[in-house]
């Protein structure tokens, strides 16, 4: 139901928020190796804000990390993530 459709939400939101940094690090196709979602609070529906940084880029390895808060500015979900980058 919606409690579902809420967390399939935000998990989508902090996904874009990884990839989106992680393209303006570089121009080059990557995949995840691994996504790591850690829930801190209860999400109502409302207002969403994603922060994303890139942690390291290696030659084929890079590590990303992103918090999502609330309207009211509280965390209420973190992610990091493993992306194996491929040469053009």
């Amino acid at each position: 139901g919606d409690h579902r459709d809420l967390h399939l939400s935000l998990r989508r939101q902090r996904q874009m928020c990884i990839r989106d940094r992680l393209h303006t690090m570089h121009d080059n196709k990557h995949a995840t190796i691994e996504l790591k979602t850690i829930f801190l609070a209860s999400a109502y529906p409302g207002v969403f804000y994603g922060e994303g940084n890139v942690v390291k880029i290696g030659k084929s390895i890079g590590f990303a990390e992103s918090i999502l808060r609330n309207e009211n500015e509280e965390e209420v979900a973190a992610a990091s993530a493993t992306f194996r980058i491929f040469s053009q």
